[in-house]
């Protein structure tokens, strides 16, 4: 069981396995990385670095098993891009600019938007409309 996270718009990949072995070949590393089990490999796409390290049930890093998404004091920009990716929708930033520059720390459900939307109404006071995957602050 392995999770891997790679997209175009981020700087770095990662591999995180829970069960069996993977072995992870980065364009750039001239070794190939055996990863165990609750181990996490980062891959900097700049620097062609690999870091590994032991995972120890950090709540952003096993999310993925339990379909969550988790963050720790993240910025409000980075939450909104892992929603707009998680659900295909897209947020009308113009109407959110209070909201912005906060850091968020929370888990989300990954598989509900109404829900997710809710969660944050509450956190931050606000009302969001959903229409046609554009999600706008009242």
């Amino acid at each position: 069981k392995f999770n891997v996270r790679s997209r175009e718009t981020e700087n770095v990949a990662s591999v995180f396995l829970t069960e069996g072995s993977v072995v992870m070949h980065c364009d750039g590393v001239k070794r190939n990385i055996v990863l165990e089990p609750w181990q996490k490999a980062v891959f900097n796409k700049y620097s062609d670095t690999v870091e590994i390290s032991d995972v120890d049930n950090n709540a952003a890093d096993i999310a993925w098993l339990k379909n969550e998404l988790a963050f720790n004091d993240t910025p409000f920009t980075t939450v909104i891009s892992e929603i707009e990716t998680r659900y295909g929708v897209s947020f009308n930033k113009s109407t959110m600019s209070s909201m912005l520059d906060d850091r968020f720390t929370g888990t989300l459900p990954g598989d509900d938007i109404s829900t997710v939307l809710d969660i944050l109404e509450d956190v931050y006071d606000v009302e969001f409309t959903l229409d046609r995957r554009m999600i706008s602050v009242k």
